[in-house]
């Protein structure tokens, strides 16, 4: 017996993760089970077994879910085929897991009683006094996941109105307990935080969110989205954005189509019209699971992975468009609170993340580039509302030099949608300009060198030079560079785009005579170059909203250009 109770000590100090108050009968069950096993562990096989013994319930896909992890590590991590209880307990605390909320805890009648009238007032049909308690919760309750773990479970009940659940899922956000660093545990450098998170309230959240292995192909026809220009900013909840178009679409009996398979002999059914995403597993309210994502970035952060895997694959897999909207909303959240800690702190950085320990266990470079694929999957999503909002996370999480994801913004200047155009011009002119220290700087220079005498295009390049001696660059001219790459795309209304936005890029963020910009409109009255018309014209009014005053290399292009040129329009555009 003492034996015993010394191994539980030690089993209960090794394992750095919430113990439940009824541990004691989890162990009794595991011991039970090694004993009559004749051994010390028990093999993975047997992990459906010692969840009979210990009275949890598992569904088939989410034991086939756990199975297919440990047999993963088997593979690929060297571990050995059984398991220890330290294992059990890791495992039961994972908030992917229904674990967290099947596990009661014990409570005194005062707190049984307190519990019970707050969840019977969310419940009940008094609007004023359900929002007044969502406000203004009991002191008593703030931080106990006991209770985050019974209002889950009101959360799930599907009997309850929509309304309702959506309310329960914002209530759980306001008592759960926030992220806190392990009391003594300082992390190495380059290392993540040792930090201790509310798992019965993610596992909450994260049950709403389960999505089907099992394709559900949405057909593009059906899709009835409509572009809203009342909320430019994002400043209304996508809860609400989804119940205005719920009772429109209602309104017109439009709902979207998902099929479980393209269908193949159907000659007006191509598989261009359709899109493959999951079906949504225990939740079928895209309001619930709009709030459920909502809230799960507020009671974790960027450095618990199954958080940031839920989020990723929500963005990308969600059927409901709203949802995917919030989730990639949700990422650009994290960005921009990453980005308070300094201007050059960005998600986009390698520091920002590391080796996953959670399935499908990527390494830095996997993970950064999974997270970069989910926000170009994102900018060409079907809903307007991913696209906008992709396009804002990407500006906020991108690091500094990085083209490549400015390119998927820079394409969006052309999206069909005017919030995204609009957005995408904002966030290219918003990095462009940075802080704004050393663009001011640059200009300030290249006025007095103009003044000096010294030739616009040999000023433009000096003071960059010089700016960057003495001043921090806190602009990133990648923006640019996007811009620059795309006047080359092979389709002759893609480049005209790009060069009319490159111009007004240029001028919105003051950034005149910058010489690579200036030689890429340049390239397009070159002799023998452009021939579309349509582009010349957009790359001569380009020069004329952001060529320094006087700079005789565009002037002299430019009059060459309207010499030779046959058609009116081009000479007139030139000449003007």
């Amino acid at each position: 017996m003492a034996d015993g109770k010394k191994r539980r000590q030690q089993r209960r100090s090794s394992v750095t993760v919430v113990a439940f108050s009824n541990t004691i009968h989890l162990e009794n069950a595991f011991e039970s089970l090694c004993k009559e096993l004749g051994t010390e562990t028990i093999e993975i096989s047997r992990l459906g077994e010692f969840f009979q013994r210990a009275d949890l319930k598992v569904g088939n896909d989410e034991l086939e879910d756990i199975m297919r992890i440990f047999e993963f590590e088997i593979e690929h991590r060297g571990r050995t085929g059984r398991l220890i209880f330290e294992d059990i307990l890791r495992l039961l605390t994972k908030p992917q897991y229904s674990f967290p909320l099947t596990m009661a805890e014990e409570m005194s009648h005062e707190r049984q009683v307190t519990v019970a009238h707050y969840i019977a007032v969310l419940l009940g049909s008094d609007l004023e006094a359900r929002k007044l308690m969502l406000k203004e919760p009991p002191t008593v309750m703030r931080g106990d996941k006991q209770a985050c773990r019974l209002i889950g479970l009101e959360m799930h009940n599907q009997r309850h109105d929509e309304d309702i659940r959506i309310m329960l899922a914002r209530a759980i956000t306001t008592l759960a307990e926030k992220p806190r660093l392990v009391s003594g545990e300082v992390a190495a450098p380059g290392e993540k935080a040792l930090k201790l998170y509310d798992n019965k309230s993610m596992a909450a959240y994260m049950h709403c969110l389960r999505l089907s292995k099992h394709p559900a192909y949405l057909d593009k026809r059906s899709l009835w989205n409509p572009e809203d220009t009342n909320d430019p900013n994002n400043m209304i909840s996508l809860v609400e954005v989804y119940k205005a178009w719920k009772k429109k679409s209602t309104e017109i009996r439009r709902p979207p189509v998902y099929l479980d398979e393209i269908p193949v002999n159907d000659p007006l059914s191509k598989p261009e019209f359709f899109l493959e995403f999951r079906y949504a597993v225990n939740e079928p309210s895209d309001g619930v699971r709009v709030a459920a994502v909502e809230s799960l970035i507020s009671i974790t952060d960027h450095e618990h992975e199954q958080a940031m895997k839920v989020l990723m694959h929500t963005a990308i897999h969600d059927p409901g468009f709203t949802v995917r909207a919030a989730a990639v909303q949700m990422l650009g959240n994290v960005a921009r609170e990453i980005r308070k800690e300094g201007y050059s702190q960005r998600l986009g950085d390698y520091e920002r993340w590391w080796d996953e320990n959670e399935y499908p266990f990527r390494t830095k470079e996997e993970s950064i580039a999974f997270f970069w694929s989910v926000l170009e999957q994102a900018c060409v999503d079907p809903a307007w509302q991913v696209r906008k909002r992709a396009v804002e996370t990407i500006a906020d999480a991108v690091s500094h030099g990085d083209v490549k994801p400015f390119g998927w913004v820079a394409a969006r200047v052309e999206d069909a949608c005017l919030a995204v155009r609009k957005s995408a011009m904002k966030m290219l002119i918003s990095a462009t300009f940075g802080r704004g220290s050393f663009i001011s700087e640059r200009n300030h220079r290249v006025s007095e060198m103009v003044q000096a005498g010294v030739p616009p295009h040999e000023a433009s390049v000096r003071a960059d030079q010089e700016t960057a001696e003495v001043k921090e660059v806190d602009w990133d001219r990648a923006a640019l560079d996007a811009l620059v790459l795309r006047t080359r795309h092979p389709q002759a209304m893609q480049r005209r785009s790009a060069l009319q936005a490159l111009g007004d890029v240029m001028s919105g963020a003051r950034v005149h005579g910058d010489r690579a910009c200036i030689e890429a409109f340049l390239r397009v009255l070159e002799e023998g170059g452009e021939t579309d018309e349509l582009v010349q014209n957009a790359a001569i009014g380009a020069l004329w909203k952001c060529t320094l005053k006087g700079d005789s290399t565009v002037v002299l292009p430019i009059a060459e250009f309207a010499l030779r040129q046959r058609g009116w329009q081009s000479r007139k555009t030139a000449i003007e």
